[in-house]
C-alpha cells in the first residue's frame, strides 16, 4: 500500500504539484493532493476564455495546507518561499496573523516576481477565509524613502482601500463588499487597472510612478502598523488576469476548500437601515404620472397598506414589485404593489447533447437556496437549451396555475408546441405536465396524484430515478429534503452539486397571491452563450422561447416581461435583433422589453451625450416596436460603483421624450435596496422628477 501512494504522490500528479510535494518535509496526504491537482487542472486549461490563469501567475500559496513548512511554499517554483515574522498561526482554513507583528515575506520585490512589466501587468491577490473589521493590509509592499510607492489590498468588511503606486502617503478608499473569498488588485497599464473582491468588480486610474523597491509582505502593506489579523487560504502573484480568469481562479479556490471541508460561508451582510427619503406617498410626485407610467423594482413588496417606508420600508417609490410568490409576497396583506413573478430561465449547456458553450456559466438557482448536507449549494444542470426551455415553461405554466392535464387555456401554448416540432400533433388542450411531456421529461411518477400533491410544494417522490438518462419533474420540497442524493453530480462551471436536466418547480404559485398578481418578469438565460443564439428547426431560439411563455401568461391573464442585459453588448440574453422584434413583441408576444443604462456608456469619439447614444442604439435594434412595449431600466449600482448624475438625467431626458410607460430598478448585486446614501437617493429622484435635496 505504501508503494502505491507512493507512486500516486510522484507520478499521479501534475507535475508543478509534484515538485512542490517534493519540497514538503510532510506530504500532504492524498485528499489534498488530489483536489490540489484539480485546481491546477482548472488553471492551466486553456479551451475556455476563462482558463489560462494558471500559467500567468509566478506565486501560489496553499496558505491552509497541512503544515506551516508547506504553507510557506511557492507551488509554482522553488522561489519566492515565504519566511514567517512576527506571529503567525496556521489552521486547516489558513494562515492567520496577530494584527501587529505577524507577516509573511515573500523576499523579493514585486518587480522581481512579475518581471520587467511590473508597471503595466501585473496581479496580486489573496482568497480569505475569516475578516476581523479594522483597516488592515493583507498584502503589499513599500518603497523606500518619500514618496511612497505601495500596493495593496485591504479585505475589512464593507471597505476596501487600494493604494496602488500613487505618489501619496495617503490611501485610495474605494468602496467593495465584504472582504470573504478571492480579492485582487490587477494593473492592466500604466494608467490603471481592476480591483476585485467576490462578485464586485472596480476600475481605478492611478498613474504608475515606480514599483516598490521593498519585499511583497502577505499579512502586512509593507508599512509598520498596516499588519493583518485576517485568516487567508491562498496567495497569488504574477501577471493580470482577465475578468474571466479572475471568476474562475475563484471558483477553483471555492471548489478546492469545499472539497476539503475547511471553506467558510461568508456571513450574510446586515442590511443598511431605509434612506428616511422616499414613503409610500412619493408615488404621487413621480412623473410621468403613475399610473399608467409604471416602476418596477426587484424587490419583495411593503408588508401591508400601512408601512410608510420612513423606517420600515427601503424599496419606495414603484407601483410593482418583481420577487417570488412565496415568503413575502405570500404573507403581505398589501393591496397597491403589483405583483411579479421574477421568472430567472434554466441555462442549458448547448444546442445538442454534449456540447458546452464557451460560456457554460454557472447553473441558475433551485426556486430559493438549496445545501446538502455537506454546505454546497445545488442547483440544477441542463443538458440542451430544449430541456432549459421547457423546464422554464413547466414551472412557469405550474405557478400560473394551470391544471396538470387538459386545460383549455393552454391551447395556444399547444398550438406552438406543434408548430415548432416539440409535439407531432396539436393536442388542443395543454396542462403542465403535458408540456413537461413535450420536452421529454418522464411524468409517470405523478400518475393519481391529485389535489395539493399538484397545487402545492410537498414532499412526494415523483421521479423513479434521478439520473441524466430520465429527467422528470418534482416539487421543491422534496429535491430540498434528498439534496445529498438528488444532486449527485458537480457543475460544468461553478462550485455546486446538480442534478441533470431535472424541474424543480416553485416553493408557492402566483395565481394564489389574490388581486395583487400581475404577471412574470423574464430574465432569459437559457442560452447563456451571451446572445450567440443557435437556431433551432430553422427558428431563433429567443422568439420561439418568448412565444411559449409569452402564450403561457397570456392564457391565464397575467402579462410578461424581458429584463436583460443591454441588447448591444455581447452580454445580452436576448436573441433579438431588428428582424425579430417586431415578432417577438408583437399583439401575442412579450409586454415589454428594457433597454438600460450604463454607468459608463462604452461611447467613443467626443460624444456630448453618450448615455443617450448608447440607449438610442438599443432602441434601434426594436424597430417597430411601440414605446408602450419599452422598459427603461436604471441600473444604480452597488456602494461606490453608482450611476453619475449627469447620465441619470440623460436618462431621464430619453425617458419622458420617447414616452415609454414602463421603468425598472435594477439595485446593485449585493446591496440591499440600492446603495443606501446620498448619491442612491439623489440617483432615484433625478430619474422620476423629484426633489433632489
Amino acid at each position: 500500500m505504501r508503494a502505491i501512494r507512493d507512486f500516486q504522490y510522484l507520478y499521479g500528479l501534475d507535475s508543478d504539484l509534484n515538485a512542490w510535494v517534493a519540497r514538503c518535509t510532510v506530504k500532504p496526504g492524498m485528499d489534498f493532493l488530489l483536489a490540489a491537482n484539480d485546481f491546477i487542472l482548472t488553471g492551466k486549461d486553456t479551451t475556455t476564455p476563462a482558463g489560462g490563469w494558471w500559467q500567468k501567475l509566478t506565486a501560489v500559496y496553499f496558505f491552509f495546507a497541512p503544515t506551516m513548512q508547506a504553507a510557506q511554499q511557492n507551488v509554482k517554483s522553488n522561489a519566492f518561499n515565504l519566511t514567517v515574522h512576527g506571529t503567525v498561526s496556521l489552521s486547516p482554513n489558513g494562515i492567520t496573523g496577530d494584527g501587529s507583528t505577524g507577516y509573511l515575506d515573500t523576499g523579493a520585490t514585486l518587480g522581481a516576481m512579475v518581471g520587467a512589466n511590473v508597471l503595466t501587468d501585473n496581479t496580486v491577490g489573496v482568497y480569505a477565509q475569516y475578516i476581523v473589521p479594522g483597516i488592515s493590509g493583507d498584502v503589499g509592499a513599500r518603497g523606500g524613502g518619500t514618496p511612497v510607492n505601495q500596493t495593496g489590498i485591504n479585505l475589512v468588511r464593507s471597505v476596501a482601500s487600494s493604494s496602488v503606486w500613487n505618489n501619496e502617503t495617503t490611501q485610495i478608499v474605494v468602496s467593495a463588499g465584504t472582504g470573504y473569498g478571492l480579492n485582487c488588485n490587477i494593473r492592466t497599464s500604466s494608467a490603471g487597472g481592476l480591483w476585485t473582491t467576490g462578485a464586485t468588480t472596480k476600475s481605478w486610474l492611478t498613474d504608475a510612478v515606480a514599483a516598490p523597491t521593498g519585499n511583497l509582505f502577505f499579512l502586512r502593506l509593507g508599512a509598520s502598523g498596516t499588519y493583518s489579523a485576517n485568516t487567508l487560504a491562498f496567495g497569488f502573484v504574477g501577471a493580470s488576469l482577465t475578468t474571466p480568469q479572475v471568476g474562475s481562479l475563484s471558483d477553483a479556490c471555492d471548489q478546492m476548500l469545499r472539497v476539503l471541508g475547511v471553506y467558510v460561508e461568508p456571513p450574510t451582510p446586515t442590511p443598511p437601515s431605509p434612506p428616511n427619503c422616499f414613503t409610500n406617498t412619493t408615488i404621487n410626485s413621480v412623473t410621468p404620472a403613475a399610473p399608467p407610467f409604471r416602476i418596477l423594482r426587484l424587490a419583495a413588496p411593503p408588508s401591508s397598506d400601512s408601512v410608510v417606508g420612513t423606517t420600515d420600508y427601503p424599496n419606495f417609490p414603484l407601483t410593482d414589485a418583481v420577487t417570488r410568490p412565496w415568503g413575502p409576497a405570500a404573507s403581505s396583506t398589501q393591496t397597491k404593489i403589483g405583483i411579479w413573478e421574477l421568472l430567472w430561465g434554466d441555462r442549458g449547456l448547448g444546442l445538442n447533447p454534449g456540447d458546452k458553450t464557451a460560456w457554460a456559466k454557472n447553473p441558475n438557482d433551485t426556486m430559493g437556496i438549496i445545501k446538502n448536507t455537506a454546505g454546497y449549494n445545488c442547483r440544477t444542470q441542463f443538458s440542451t437549451y430544449r430541456t432549459a426551455i421547457g423546464s422554464t415553461l413547466v414551472k412557469q405554466m405550474w405557478s400560473a396555475g394551470y391544471a396538470a392535464r387538459g386545460d383549455a387555456d393552454g391551447a395556444a401554448i399547444a398550438a406552438l408546441l406543434h408548430q415548432y416540432g416539440y409535439l407531432g400533433s396539436n393536442p388542443g388542450n395543454l396542462g403542465w405536465l403535458d408540456a413537461a411531456d413535450a420536452f421529454g421529461y418522464d411524468t409517470t411518477g405523478w400518475a393519481g396524484r391529485s389535489g395539493t400533491d399538484l397545487t402545492q410544494d410537498v414532499s412526494i417522490d415523483t421521479g423513479s430515478t434521478v439520473n441524466p438518462a430520465n429527467p422528470a419533474v418534482f416539487h421543491r420540497a422534496w429535491a430540498a429534503a434528498h439534496a445529498d442524493t438528488f444532486f449527485p453530480g458537480n457543475a460544468v462551471s461553478g462550485s455546486f452539486k446538480v442534478s441533470s436536466d431535472m424541474v424543480i418547480l416553485g416553493q408557492g404559485r402566483l395565481s394564489d397571491l389574490g388581486s395583487t398578481r400581475r404577471g412574470f418578469a423574464l430574465d432569459c438565460e437559457m442560452d447563456d452563450d451571451r446572445g450567440n443564439y443557435s437556431a433551432t428547426d430553422g427558428t431563433d431560439l429567443f422568439t420561439v422561447t418568448a412565444m411559449l411563455l409569452s402564450a403561457a401568461a397570456h392564457g391565464k391573464g397575467f402579462l410578461i416581461g424581458a429584463l436583460t442585459d443591454p441588447l448591444l453588448a455581447s452580454g445580452s440574453h436576448l436573441g433579438l435583433t431588428a428582424s425579430n422584434a417586431a415578432t417577438v413583441m408583437g399583439a401575442s408576444g412579450l409586454d415589454f422589453v428594457n433597454i438600460t443604462t450604463s454607468a459608463t456608456p462604452p461611447i467613443t469619439g467626443g460624444d456630448p451625450d453618450p448615455q443617450a447614444t448608447w440607449l438610442q442604439g438599443q432602441l434601434d435594434i426594436l424597430v417597430g416596436v411601440s414605446a408602450s412595449k419599452i422598459c427603461l431600466e436604471l441600473v444604480i449600482g452597488g456602494p461606490g460603483q453608482e450611476i453619475a448624475i449627469d447620465y441619470v438625467t440623460s436618462a431621464r431626458t430619453f425617458l419622458t421624450a420617447k414616452g415609454f410607460t414602463w421603468s425598472y430598478i435594477a439595485n446593485g448585486y449585493g446591496s440591499p435596496g440600492g446603495a443606501l446614501s446620498l448619491t442612491y437617493n439623489q440617483v432615484l429622484a433625478t430619474f422620476y422628477g423629484l426633489p433632489t435635496s
